[in-house]
């Protein structure tokens, strides 16, 4: 373990692989990993938005519009990413008078036990039968192919005749980077070796990572020469602009683009959310890098870089313009005449630049300061600028419950719209509170009953609460055979409840 060795192959990136493999799914059901800033309806909302600009811009260059895009997700962790992806770009082909070229998602991950979950996933079902989305294991530093296992399609090199799109979130910050040391005009390779301070009696990986301690050496590089030129150019670059700092350098993560980018005969757009420096003056005073354990472990991802090697190579990066709180979303175009691409510059603007995602994010702190005293119409304008995103629904759900039995019928249409639409968002990993129960005793609040008992009956709880509020729903209906067979299941469920043997007692004395 004291071995120094470079940050690229040090031990705990074998850690953070192992962890996401053998946790799977589990990661993300518990919330140990974080995700819920880059698997929300507003930046799918935005990444569609610029992923449709793409679209224009090449089918307007006399590219072919026939033969599909496909669109890649790697490190695709929730699903939900993908699943509002799909939900806001068919909504956009719906309205589009344009030919377009139509999308293939594909959603990779490294577990294959994540693969075959997502694959088959119901919410998914949809999208696989019309051949708009298929799944494959990726192992981004290894694997040169994709197998698509529903088309049983097989992309190898120049396999795709059209550019490809890629989907990265808090991806680059979880695989191998390389570490740099810079001052005064000269470059240090950081070279890292890892310690316990107790002798290590857990086989949790997590406990492992949160317990270790890097230490650091530095090797003088007396010439640049990564085998790659622009890799040569860029530290170059930091050698001579950076006056002291560590910096982190996704070359790895290069090379998982680079990969990429031979699947297609064109070259690749990347979009990708993390947090990470994008210009070259936050990289400089920089300490050495501090492990963020969560589960897993991140690090911040170095965008200038990327931005850097790709306008070597005539590609075009767009960032945000003003600096980003937490979360910094990018547009990495290399494609020919990446800067023709004005529809996509158009979207970036709009989506990223002008109020970002994380602009958003911000916002959403001062929302629930005074979400207690806010009025109805006041927190529908949210969920929508939300683009419905269904967790900030759940949240709101407390509020929304207390203000629903005074609303005007036209609001508790309004609301039950809105509902609806988020109900078709919602995207069910079995980590979060059981949205149609919640629903349901919200729509039960509002008199809407028949709509109740649909969400109830979609419920995952199957307790006593949950067929008492049905059997109250048929109770108000006027069905008393349906609300008597479930007061006796919530009876059978909950034998001391004594409202169900009050509307049993009742309902036979009734003689149904």
């Amino acid at each position: 373990m004291n071995n120094y060795m470079s940050f690229s192959k040090s031990p705990i990136w074998d850690l953070q692989r192992r962890y996401f493999e053998e946790q799977g799914i589990e990661a993300w059901r518990d919330s140990e990993v974080p995700y819920y800033i880059t698997n929300n309806s507003l930046l799918a909302n935005a990444y569609v938005e610029m992923v449709f600009g793409f679209l224009k811009d090449w089918a307007r260059d006399g590219n072919d519009v026939k033969e599909p895009i496909y669109l890649l997700e790697v490190g695709g962790g929730t699903g939900r990413c993908a699943y509002f992806m799909l939900k806001s770009l068919e909504s956009l082909y719906m309205l589009t008078t344009e030919s377009l070229p139509p999308i293939r998602y594909i959603w990779t991950d490294l577990p294959q036990k994540n693969v075959d979950f997502y694959a088959s996933h119901p919410r998914f079902a949809t999208f696989v039968q019309n051949e708009t989305l298929d799944f494959a294991r990726f192992d981004v530093e290894q694997d040169n192919e994709l197998y698509l296992i529903h088309s049983k399609k097989l992309i190898t090199t120049s396999s795709l005749t059209q550019p490809i799109i890629v989907i990265a979130n808090y991806f680059f910050d979880s695989i191998p980077q390389d570490l740099f040391f810079f001052r005064n005009g000269q470059a240090f390779e950081c070279q890292v070796s890892l310690e316990q301070p107790e002798p290590e009696n857990t086989d949790s990986i997590t406990e492992s990572l949160t317990n270790l301690q890097l230490k650091y050496g530095y090797l003088r590089v007396e010439t640049i020469d990564t085998g790659n030129h622009y890799k040569d150019q860029l530290l170059e670059e930091y050698q001579k602009q950076i006056a002291t700092s560590h910096v982190l350098v996704p070359f790895v993560g290069f090379d998982v683009l680079e990969r990429i980018r031979r699947f297609s005969q064109v070259g690749f757009m990347l979009l990708s959310a993390d947090k990470g420096p994008c210009n070259l003056q936050e990289l400089d005073g920089l300490d050495t890098p501090k492990l963020v354990t969560h589960g897993s472990f991140s690090l911040n991802v170095n965008y200038h870089a990327m931005g850097y090697l790709y306008e070597l190579q005539q590609g075009k990066a767009h960032f945000p313009t003003h600096k980003q709180s937490h979360l910094n979303t990018v547009c990495l175009l290399m494609v020919p005449n990446a800067d023709a691409f004005g529809e996509t510059r158009q979207a970036y603007a709009r989506y990223v630049d002008r109020f970002s995602p994380d602009d958003y994010f911000q916002l959403k702190k001062a929302f629930f300061r005074h979400l207690d005293h806010m009025d109805f119409h006041e927190i529908l304008s949210f969920l929508r600028l939300s683009c419905n995103d269904p967790r900030l629904y759940v949240q709101c759900l407390p509020r929304l419950l207390k203000l629903s039995s005074e609303l005007r019928d036209a609001d508790k249409h309004t609301l039950f719209t809105l509902t609806e639409q988020v109900w078709d968002w919602y995207y069910d990993i079995g980590d979060q509170e059981d949205l149609a129960f919640l629903i349901g005793t919200l729509l039960y609040q509002m008199d809407f009953y028949e709509e109740a008992i649909e969400f109830y009956q979609n419920s995952l709880q199957k307790d006593g609460p949950l067929y008492y509020n049905m059997g109250i729903c048929y109770y108000r209906l006027m069905k008393d055979e349906e609300c008597l067979a479930c007061m006796e299941l919530s009876l059978g469920l909950d034998p001391e409840s004594v409202d169900a043997k009050r509307i049993i007692h009742e309902l036979e004395r009734n003689d149904i």
